[in-house]
């Protein structure tokens, strides 16, 4: 097991100028910011205060979404969101689930089976980046799956009695029926692989763990083909609060875990607490991570091609220090996103834009409650 403390003085940076407009992902990281970005609207300025000609950012009312009524008739609250390929998931507090294809203005609306008598609201809700495939969690710690395919909501077996807070989703091998092997970490500290395929859960099994009572925050997985043994490997970075464990192997998604622990490489965040992990696609690829403590954001670009088992996944790292960008006297952000120049930080009524290379805030925009 190698464990390794970043040195923040000893930082990667292209001082090139660019000039390539930022455009706001369609499927922010996490469930707050893609709620949160989809009721907010008017277009922002920039942290002068000086409305440019063409902003870097907007930030848009997108959608106008009418939420199922609870059965007493009134209004119901959304609790959780996720947005990807134009396709938006959307949980309300009554108990319904509803896929919205924003392209079509098609929904399809599934009701999640109630505790008893009592309805069993969603914790967690995550979809996949081509908008076919959804998991989440309730508050019984029940898991459902939700096929574009099939139409319908499904009960997975496994994982139990613990809430899935993240997912790594199949880039590579996913498609309309099935989401390829993908990994899930769990509130307990557990890693599982899970493939779904046809509406059922094809293959459980739990294949790494940290600790009981540190929770699994992040994870992704990416296929590469590794030069120095002409094949195709995985990686995968499993986040807790304050560390990621790196693994490299294959030529399975699963075989990566099977490895000694001097081939997991670990690696401990200044700060503690959060350590939300968001991540920017390229095609189907990932080309970077960024990871947020209570401290700082870490932004690591990824380009493997000759890693091995104990290797870093990561390259040209950047450390943000919340105090540096004079953001400390805020609590720690609801979630961070990336797009390819700009960091992005969501917290419960302001929208911050950072320009990764210069450390600058470049986006602030602030709103009441009342609008979203």
């Amino acid at each position: 097991m190698l464990l390794e403390q970043w040195d923040q003085g000893d930082q990667s940076e292209d001082e090139d100028e660019f000039e390539e407009k930022d455009i706001l992902p369609s499927g922010l990281s996490s469930i707050a910011a893609a709620a949160k970005a989809a009721a907010v609207s008017s277009a922002g300025t920039p942290a002068s205060g000086l409305p440019p000609k063409d902003p870097f950012f907007e930030v848009q009312k997108f959608v106008d979404y009418s939420v199922p009524l609870a059965s007493d008739g009134s209004p119901s609250k959304v609790i959780a969101a996720s947005v990807s390929s134009n396709v938006m998931f959307v949980a309300t507090d009554n108990g319904v689930v509803t896929r919205w294809d924003l392209e079509s203005d098609s929904k399809l609306e599934m009701p999640v089976p109630k505790n008893g008598k009592e309805v069993d609201k969603v914790v967690t809700l995550f979809a996949d980046p081509t908008g076919n495939h959804a998991l989440l969690t309730t508050e019984s710690t029940q898991a459902y799956y939700l096929v574009a395919a099939k139409k319908k909501l499904a009960s997975i077996p496994k994982p139990r009695h613990s809430i899935i807070t993240c997912v790594a989703w199949n880039r590579t091998e996913v498609n309309e029926d099935s989401t390829g092997p993908i990994l899930c970490g769990l509130a307990n500290g557990r890693v599982y692989l899970l493939l779904l395929e046809d509406g059922r859960q094809k293959h459980y099994k739990r294949v790494y763990e940290v600790s009981p009572d540190i929770p699994i925050v992040g994870v992704q997985i990416q296929q590469f083909h590794s030069c120095e043994t002409d094949s195709e490997n995985w990686w995968a970075i499993v986040c807790t609060p304050q560390y990621q464990y790196q693994f490299i192997g294959g030529p399975t998604l699963e075989e990566i875990f099977e490895v000694d622990e001097e081939s997991i490489l670990i690696r401990e965040l200044p700060g503690d607490r959060s350590g939300a992990l968001a991540s920017l696609d390229q095609g189907k690829n990932l080309a970077s991570i960024a990871q947020m403590t209570n401290a700082i954001v870490y932004i690591g670009h990824l380009g493997l091609s000759t890693q091995s088992a104990g290797s870093p996944v990561t390259n040209q790292e950047t450390f943000m220090s919340f105090s540096d960008l004079g953001l400390s006297d805020l609590k720690v952000p609801l979630a961070i996103s990336l797009t390819e120049f700009h960091l992005i930080l969501l917290y419960p009524n302001r929208l911050l834009a950072v320009n990764q290379l210069s450390k600058e805030i470049v986006f602030d925009r602030s709103f009441s409650s009342s609008s979203v």
